[in-house]
Formats: structure tokens, C-alpha cells, sequence
């Protein structure tokens, strides 16, 4: 059912490439690919049913995806380059700086990380990235093996951990960057297991230094708490304070058939109640 109503599940097999990849460069391509493929296999048989169904019912499964697509010209208004850089630049600029306006999503703008996750979350990226480099101009598999101990375990795995983890963002950004009205923070959820790793990164890694530096441990350890304690207080007030009590989510969330079903529910104790059809039949009303 998750690869039937989910897009980014149909993309995330796509990661699977770039472990191998990544890890061609240490001499151990084959080491990975065999391992991949065995992942590979459990997923194609996983999706076999699907797969069946979608040829028997192609336009029941497409038809979603290409209604909301900006590939599709009736969306992109002739323009599918342009709707494609819009759509990458909205998606990737909503980790950061300005989220989605739809307010059934999100508050209203708000971006996936606050300034402070922002902050750890770059810092977490570029320690992945000059851990890359790093591995990068080390000794590859055949150089001595006196230099080859020089490089440690973590050093040579930097380059398929920043790898995977990059591609894994972007990944599961497409389905965002390439559906009509990005960001779509419903379809970018892939993405966040991702994002909080980078995010925990860069908070280990600005422990770490400054740890480093002639501070006294308590001082740093409360710097940290600090920004931790800040950024969850931003989020219970963006979300328990303004967004929870807005008239908006209050609508969007269904809340006000809620209440019309519960009010309606105590008339009936005592009373016969007649609804028009688009009332009795609404989901919502029903179950409550």
C-alpha cells in the first residue's frame, strides 16, 4: 500500500546505486554491489504484487502521479524547465528559509528547520563534505599498506556516508521539486530521517570543537542545551500556540465537523436527525 499511494517510495530503491559507487574508489565495489543486490531482491519481490496490479490497472496508479506532476504540460503552462527550477529551488529553499504556505500542512512559511537546526544542519554538511575530501586525497587500495593504516575506519567510510546521505535528501525532494505547488511537506517526509542525521552531526561536531578549545566543559555542555532547549521551545510555540489554536488548522484539520458531528450525535439521543447527502455521507461526520 506505501508503494501505491507514495511516490518517494518508488524513488527510494534509486539510493541503492550509491553505496557501490561510492565505494568503488576503496576497492570494494563488489563488496557492496553483492550486498545491494540482496537488498534489491527482497524489494522486487516485495513489489511484485504491485507491479502486477500496475500493469492491470496502469492508469489507476499513474493517473495520481501524473495529475500532479509539473511534467505534465497542462501544469507547467509550456514552461517544464522553468517549473522544474522552481520546483528544486522551493523544495530545498523550505529546509531552510521559507516553507509551504498551505496551512493543512504546516504553519503557514515556516521552514522545516528553525535558525538553530539550520545552523547545525550546515555545519553538519560540511563536515561531511571536507570529510569527503579528506578521504578522498587518502591513500587509495594500492598504495602501501604502510600507508594504507594511516587512514581509519571512519575516514574511508566518510566519503559513503556523505554520499548516501546527500542522495538521500535529494531523493526524496523530487517528489516535492517536481509535483505542482512546492514545497509539498507531505511529500518530502522521506527526507527528514536524513535531515535529522545531518542535523545531529553538526550538533556532535560543534560539541566536539568546542570541547577543543580552552573552554570549561560545563560552559560548553550548556551551550548546547541551550540551543536544544531554544529549538524545541520554537517549535512548541510555532505549533502548540500559533498554528494548533489558528482558525486555519482548526478548518483544514476537520475540527469543525468534529464539533457538528458531536453536537449533531447528542440531538439524536432524543430527537431524529435528517442530513443532506453531503453531510451524511462525509467521512469525517460519519465516524464521529
Amino acid at each position: 500500500r506505501v508503494l501505491f499511494r507514495s511516490i518517494s517510495s518508488r524513488l527510494a530503491p534509486a539510493l541503492l546505486v550509491v553505496l557501490p559507487v561510492a565505494l568503488a574508489r576503496r576497492g570494494r565495489f563488489w563488496w557492496a554491489l553483492r550486498r545491494v543486490l540482496v537488498v534489491a531482491s527482497v524489494w522486487i519481490l516485495v513489489s511484485v504484487p504491485l507491479g502486477i496490479y500496475t500493469v492491470r490497472h496502469a492508469a489507476e496508479v499513474q493517473g495520481h502521479t501524473d495529475d500532479v506532476s509539473i511534467l505534465n504540460p497542462a501544469n507547467n503552462h509550456g514552461d517544464p524547465t522553468g517549473a522544474v527550477v522552481h520546483g528544486v529551488v522551493a523544495t530545498l529553499g523550505a529546509l531552510d528559509f521559507v516553507g509551504t504556505g498551505a496551512a493543512e500542512q504546516n504553519l503557514p512559511y515556516r521552514p522545516l528547520l528553525d535558525p538553530i537546526e539550520s545552523i547545525f544542519f550546515a555545519v553538519g554538511l560540511a563536515i561531511l563534505f571536507m570529510g569527503t575530501v579528506k578521504a578522498l586525497r587518502a591513500p587509495g587500495p594500492d598504495s602501501s599498506a604502510t600507508d594504507r593504516t594511516r587512514v581509519s575506519s571512519m575516514e574511508t567510510q566518510r566519503p559513503m556516508i556523505a554520499a548516501f546521505l546527500v542522495a538521500w535528501i535529494l531523493d526524496q525532494a523530487l517528489p516535492s521539486a517536481l509535483s505542482v505547488n512546492p514545497p509539498g511537506y507531505i511529500r518530502i517526509t522521506g527526507l527528514l530521517p536524513a535531515l535529522a542525521i545531518v542535523v545531529g552531526l553538526g550538533i556532535g561536531t560543534a560539541y566536539r570543537w568546542l570541547r577543543s578549545r580552552p573552554y570549561p566543559a560545563s560552559a560548553v555542555r550548556g551551550l548546547i542545551a541551550a540551543c536544544l532547549v531554544f529549538s524545541t521551545a520554537l517549535t512548541i510555540r510555532d505549533y502548540f500556540f500559533v498554528w494548533g489554536p489558528s482558525p486555519e488548522a482548526y478548518h483544514l484539520m476537520m475540527a469543525d465537523k468534529v464539533d457538528s458531528a458531536k453536537y449533531l450525535d447528542g440531538l439524536a439521543t432524543h430527537d431524529r436527525i435528517f442530513l443532506a447527502p453531503l453531510w451524511a455521507h462525509d467521512n469525517t461526520v460519519k465516524f464521529f
